[in-house]
């Protein structure tokens, strides 16, 4: 069982486009797959169709859009892992099942 909600990805549907709500907004995503170079991509539209990011790579436990300074977007951290393998890394055949677009709302424990 996850401990973190996460956004279900049909990987055999690909190339892939639905709507997903945060809180009171609601975003589309794009969800792609290069299969030449073996990698996902994630494409981000506000509800109306604005592209706010286009073509972003997945990197397995690096959140989504780290580097993207804009209000449009949403305010939760989307990180693609495994939950119980930090290590993995993001291939087709994981993805989906083991990997997944986790919603990182898990408060930090200090010791």
């Amino acid at each position: 069982m996850s401990l973190r909600p996460y956004i279900p990805i049909e990987k055999d549907n690909l190339p892939e486009k639905f709507e997903f709500p945060f809180g009171i907004q609601t975003f589309i995503f794009g969800i792609n797959y290069n299969s030449s170079e073996g990698y996902f991509t994630v494409d981000l539209y506000k509800a109306d169709g604005t592209a706010l990011v286009i073509g972003e790579k997945m990197v397995a436990n690096q959140p989504l859009w780290s580097d993207v300074i804009n209000p449009d977007m949403p305010a939760e951290r989307i990180i693609p892992m495994d939950e119980s393998d930090p290590t993995t890394d993001i291939t087709f055949d994981n993805f989906g099942t083991n990997v997944r677009l986790y919603i990182d709302n898990l408060e930090e424990v200090n010791d």
